[in-house]
């Protein structure tokens, strides 16, 4: 790593998300924050990249707080058939009908997660096809972005040990 790099900030705003625990079964917990690899694969959809790219991931945020939420689950097998009486639903197949249950789970919500992100990738033009794809993909991933591609912003060998 060299002593001095360049790194993209992006400011993020989530008005809910949920960053399941994967350990979570019965109320789908989350995390405060999201993951790296979260981050990173969201990096990766709003570039528009089909391929793996490298990069450092620093990540600080704040919420205020969370929420417990009802929503409507689905749970079925791919070789469950349908049984009336046992399933709420119903998908039709080709070959066979496969049952569906429908009902109730919990949800925990992080409410206005404000975070900050910030990216240290290990190609040079990486920063120019994240700032030419931000505008298409902003709207689908619900969340505010604001870019920052500074040359004077620099992390040093300190600060930068911090990151993934």
């Amino acid at each position: 790593m060299n002593i001095m790099e360049r790194a993209i900030r992006i400011d993020c705003f989530q008005n809910l998300a949920n960053y399941r625990k994967p350990s979570s079964f019965i109320i789908k917990e989350s995390y405060p924050l999201p993951p790296y690899s979260t981050v990173i694969g969201m990096i990766h959809a709003i570039s528009g990249f089909d391929s793996y790219h490298k990069m450092q991931v620093s990540i600080q945020g704040e919420n205020a707080g969370s929420v417990s939420e009802l929503y409507t689950r689905y749970s079925f097998k791919f070789d469950t058939k349908y049984e009336e009486g046992r399933h709420q639903l119903c998908i039709k197949g080709e070959d066979k009908d496969y049952g569906v249950f429908k009902g109730i789970a919990h949800v925990e919500l992080i409410c206005d997660n404000r975070m900050v992100l910030h990216i240290i990738p290990e190609e040079e033009d990486f920063d120019k096809k994240l700032l030419n794809c931000r505008k298409l993909n902003q709207q689908q991933f619900k969340i505010i972005f604001t870019f920052h591609f500074n040359q004077s912003w620099i992390l040093d060998d300190a600060q930068a040990q911090h990151t993934c």
